[in-house]
């Protein structure tokens, strides 16, 4: 009787003894994106980040492989609260821009990655990711300047800042020339 009381009376503490517990995860939609594009041209594409777990994340959004020089996020990090039904349509969800603005031709694969933990505020830890596989089908460029990069267009611009100077100078009555250094070749060696 008395080992029937005392199970009795821990089942019943178990019953009233508060649990903590929470679930965390990080869901991601597309899961996966094929873009065929152009070198020199710009691509958004828009990813959902949710939560499906019960307490907020603080989420960051990475590039991985070979899309990873390509691809920069508008965002790249938010917090994302918890959805209140775990069910479609998503509601607390984030919708984060990607861009993608490829610089030379060919196939590139890789990853958008969202991962992060409970906010700081909160008593639990842990961490959760998700990834989008991607796939870039990159072809030449469609003109000339498509495929111009920014330090391309500096360098040019000093050449033709230095070559309109010795023009200045030259309409100004001063001459530049050049001379190599090194022997003197009007003395012979005794």
């Amino acid at each position: 009787m008395k080992k029937i009381s005392l199970l009795g009376i821990i089942a019943f503490a178990l019953v009233l003894m508060p649990w903590t517990s929470a679930s965390v995860g990080v869901g991601m939609s597309p899961t996966k994106i094929v873009i065929e594009t152009y070198v020199g041209d710009v691509r958004n594409e828009e990813v959902s980040v949710f939560n499906p777990g019960d307490i907020p994340l603080d989420i960051s959004l990475n590039a991985e492989g070979g899309i990873a020089p390509f691809t920069t996020f508008a965002v790249s990090s938010a917090t994302v609260q918890p959805e209140p039904n775990h069910e479609q349509p998503i509601e607390n969800g984030q919708r984060l821009m990607v861009t993608f603005k490829p610089t030379k031709q060919g196939v590139f694969t890789g990853t958008i990655t969202a991962g992060g933990g409970p906010t700081q505020n909160s008593q639990f830890g842990g961490t959760v990711g998700v990834a989008a596989q991607v796939v870039m089908k990159v072809g030449p460029a469609k003109s000339l300047l498509d495929a111009v990069t920014t330090r391309q267009i500096i360098i040019a611009g000093s050449m033709v800042a230095v070559l309109i100077l010795f023009i200045v100078l030259q309409k100004a009555g001063l001459s530049v020339s050049f001379k190599k250094k090194g022997r003197n070749r009007d003395f012979e060696d005794v």
